[in-house]
């Protein structure tokens, strides 16, 4: 039976899911996605303790290549992360749990209630589902992925750092504006700005820059 390139996409992923994120950063031989969808003289597949990244290969007068199929599998499945909806999502979040807090919500409102589409809704109600909705949005987001055959072989390391910022400031909530409380999160703040970010894109500029250059 001849498996579909989503469903070899799918098993490379399984056998190299350690390596997959990192398989071009970390690999002598491929240089790049354009360069390997042309095939590249003189140049072997790249290994993980002995296991093919791209198990489909075909060879033409010598140029080795990637099965197409699974190369554009694999654009899509790593697709660039959609920012915009991750910020316009935060946003929203912080904005609402602002308001409440400048309503004046306290524990003793939470037997109110208020009538939406004919039926009375209480407050402890919208506040289980502002929990519970990002946690079914999560589960339902884990599920397409898995459906696509692109589900993570790991935590990214961006992902990481949103949750562990999130919960930072999570800390934050009813602190008060004392400027000690919020000393840690401002040296954080400026520690993104003036140290992850500009070492971080330097070492990965240079890098690519030497790569570029073999």
């Amino acid at each position: 039976m001849q498996l579909s390139a989503q469903a070899r996409f799918s098993l490379m992923v399984g056998h190299c899911a350690p390596f997959i994120y990192s398989a071009f950063a970390t690999c002598d031989t491929f240089h790049n996605l354009n360069a390997l969808s042309h095939g590249l003289k003189n140049h072997q597949f790249c290994t993980w303790h002995g296991i093919k990244v791209f198990p489909a290969v075909h060879t033409n007068r010598g140029v080795a290549s990637v099965d197409a199929d699974i190369l554009r599998t694999f654009n899509e499945a790593f697709m660039k992360t959609d920012w915009k909806l991750i910020r316009e999502t935060m946003n929203a979040a912080i904005d609402s749990c602002e308001r409440l807090e400048q309503n004046g919500y306290a524990e003793r409102h939470r037997d109110l209630t208020v009538d939406v589409r004919e039926r009375p809704v209480s407050i402890y109600e919208f506040m289980v589902s502002a929990w519970t909705m990002p946690e079914n949005a999560r589960y339902e987001i884990v599920r397409q992925r898995h459906e696509k055959g692109i589900d993570l072989p790991y935590v990214p390391e961006s992902a990481r750092i949103l949750t562990a910022v999130a919960e930072a400031c999570a800390e934050l909530v009813g602190a008060g504006e004392t400027p000690s409380v919020g000393d840690p999160v401002r040296g954080m703040i400026r520690w993104y700005r003036n140290h992850f970010d500009p070492n971080v894109e330097r070492a990965i500029l240079a890098d690519a820059t030497d790569t570029n250059e073999r």
